[in-house]
């Protein structure tokens, strides 16, 4: 098999129906065999009834495949399942692509990725521009998260934005020619299997947000290099299943708990209270800058669960 793309599903069945609408006819293009599963993750409503009927109904039978996961593990323990279900078939598939439930594939972009691939050994992720659902830019290519990073993204401040800009994780503006970043979004992700191999699968210690960082950084650790391609975009709802990317929302607990794992992983305890500290500081400091200038905040008391979740438990 030459592909495999997955997708989760957590009680999102309107949005991954209409991403199949797009990816289909993409698949029926490739000239090597490439499928698509979806992973249940054990929805609280009825998907697997609504997804089931439109594989029917639509025929897609020769390139769609349900599968349902009896628990809900999260985003990475959803991927996992697909990717335990690969190996274990005679012909593994020669690429991974993992995608968002409320993505919406460009024409091209898949079959961009795979020769990209298979053209360029030493490379094991691709990704691209992740557009809105209105075509235009919101993301795509990142740098690992640093002491300097954290400091700016939490101060919020133009001029040191504007003099660390360097060290922010998002790479803004976007690279317009295929380039080699540190890590990619995991709403459209495709890697081959090799890098994959030798990397492991992905943490299921994260429940949702930072596991496609965890990877890419785990690959790149490996030898191989994460490419950015400007031309394999994807329409992405984002939030749709989580609403994270609502104005002023709180972030939910398991996000501060996978941010977390992730620093901790990386940098140590010490690097997670540094971080945590770095945080705090800055943050105290850029919401003042703010209310001095007006400005509200995009995110309601994320201090304080700073405090709460992570720089008070953090020496634990």
């Amino acid at each position: 098999m030459n592909l495999v793309v997955v997708i989760v599903n957590y009680a999102t069945p309107s949005h991954v129906l209409k991403g199949l609408a797009a990816l289909v006819p993409e698949l029926k293009k490739l000239s090597e065999t490439a499928e698509c599963w979806i992973i249940d993750n054990c929805s609280p409503d009825n998907s697997l009834s609504i997804i089931s009927k439109a594989i029917e109904k639509n025929k897609y039978h020769d390139y769609i495949k349900l599968i349902p996961s009896p628990v809900n593990g999260g985003f990475g323990a959803g991927n996992n399942v697909a990717i335990k279900k690969a190996r274990a078939l005679k012909n593994q598939p020669d690429h991974y692509y993992f995608l968002n439930p409320d993505a919406l594939i460009l024409p091209g972009t898949i079959n961009k990725m795979i020769a990209y691939l298979k053209h360029n050994k030493n490379v094991g992720v691709v990704g691209g521009p992740i557009l809105d659902i209105k075509g235009n830019f919101e993301c795509g290519a990142f740098r690992f998260p640093s002491l300097r990073s954290t400091i700016e993204e939490n101060l919020g401040i133009g001029l040191v934005s504007k003099l660390w800009k360097s060290h922010r994780v998002n790479i803004s503006p976007a690279p317009d020619t295929n380039s080699a970043v540190q890590w990619v979004s995991g709403a459209s992700m495709m890697m081959s299997r090799e890098a994959l191999n030798k990397s492991g699968i992905f943490d299921e210690g994260y429940f949702l947000y930072f596991e496609e960082l965890d990877l890419c950084k785990r690959i790149s650790d490996q030898g191989f290099e994460i490419h950015y391609l400007p031309e394999a975009a994807i329409l992405h709802d984002a939030g749709a299943s989580t609403g994270i990317n609502k104005t002023n929302i709180r972030l939910p607990q398991y996000w501060h708990n996978s941010r977390s794992r992730y620093l901790q992983k990386t940098f140590g305890k010490r690097g997670l209270f540094i971080h945590n500290l770095a945080t705090i500081i800055a943050g105290a400091i850029g919401k003042l800058y703010r209310l001095i200038r007006s400005r509200p905040s995009s995110r309601k008391k994320y201090l304080r669960v700073i405090i709460k979740y992570n720089f008070l438990n953090s020496g634990k």
